[in-house]
């Protein structure tokens, strides 16, 4: 069975798909790196990714040692059980409704992976804070069983987010390297972390540090929505003509319109280093050509455009 072309599945313009070819978008692997680490979106839904682990990771090792010690009566064993049963069904569930209502956001809006991801925090943190003050030991299962739900919505949505924020060519690369962070900077340091926290200030003190991890995992996916899909700067040097090109942003489908920020969104995703998109919105508000001679209307600015 022959290996399938990268990014082959792609919706990319009949320019950008012909030249896609593996062996071509090959670079060296410094480059590779220091391109991903110089992609805002991906460092973004990386980094909120390892604040979302590193919870996780610190949630299942001390939970059940959290609840025999703050729950009158609950055996070890009952309570690994009741964890372990609470949390494989409302991850589950999590899981599924969070991929759904990602792809349907997807379609509308665009950015809907980290829409969904921002949303999964925004419902935990609350819950997650109720969830500490409560001593009995079925309303706590019962709210767990909620915070899991809401936990996981963003985990399917989350590896979508990491690999759509990266041309087909660097994927590989940006998984490997995406595991590597989520472990290095979260659960490989958040168990040892909250032992530490425990012995000096107790476990409830440890446990609730992590729906404050939460809120910044929630932060930096935020940031990415807000800040990633920034307009690309003409390379350096007047004849340094990118490689792959997409005109009008993306070829229109069904649920994507040419000349739209999901538009270009789409294209950037899809490796084109350049991506031409003939409108867009100035300043005041107005629909302008960017073919215009100067940036007045889109900038602010009486820069000319240089010809080419």
């Amino acid at each position: 069975m022959r290996e399938p072309k990268r990014g082959q599945q792609e919706d990319l313009s009949d320019q950008a798909e012909s030249k896609l070819k593996t062996k071509s978008d090959a670079m060296p692997v410094v480059k590779a790196y220091k391109t991903l680490f110089g992609n805002g979106g991906f460092m973004f839904a990386v980094l909120g990714y390892a604040a979302y682990t590193f919870v996780v990771g610190g949630l299942s090792f001390w939970m059940p040692t959290y609840i025999v010690r703050y729950f009158d009566g609950v055996t070890a064993e009952r309570g690994n059980i009741v964890f372990g049963a609470v949390t494989v069904v409302g991850g589950f569930i999590g899981t599924v409704v969070g991929g759904f209502l990602a792809d349907k956001i997807e379609k509308r809006s665009g950015n809907g992976y980290l829409k969904v991801a921002v949303l999964s925090m925004v419902l935990s943190v609350p819950v997650f804070w109720i969830l500490l003050s409560i001593r009995d030991f079925n309303h706590f299962a019962m709210l767990l069983f909620v915070l899991d739900i809401f936990l996981f919505m963003c985990m399917s949505p989350l590896d979508a987010a990491v690999i759509g924020s990266v041309r087909p060519a660097l994927r590989s690369t940006a998984m490997a390297l995406n595991i590597f962070l989520i472990h290095a900077l979260g659960d490989g340091i958040s168990r040892v972390l909250m032992g530490l926290i425990s012995d000096s200030s107790g476990l409830q003190s440890a446990v609730a540090l992590l729906p404050w991890v939460l809120a910044l995992a929630g932060v930096l996916w935020a940031m990415g929505i807000v800040g990633y899909w920034q307009p690309m700067l003409w390379p350096k040097g007047a004849l340094s003509i990118p490689k792959y090109q997409a005109h009008r942003g993306f070829r229109p489908t069904a649920d994507v319109q040419e000349n739209t920020l999901n538009a270009f969104r789409r294209a950037k995703a899809s490796g084109a280093e350049m991506v031409e998109c003939d409108v867009q919105l100035s300043r005041d508000g107005h629909a302008v050509i960017f073919h215009d001679a100067d940036l007045v209307r889109i900038g602010n600015s009486k820069e000319k455009f240089g010809e080419l």
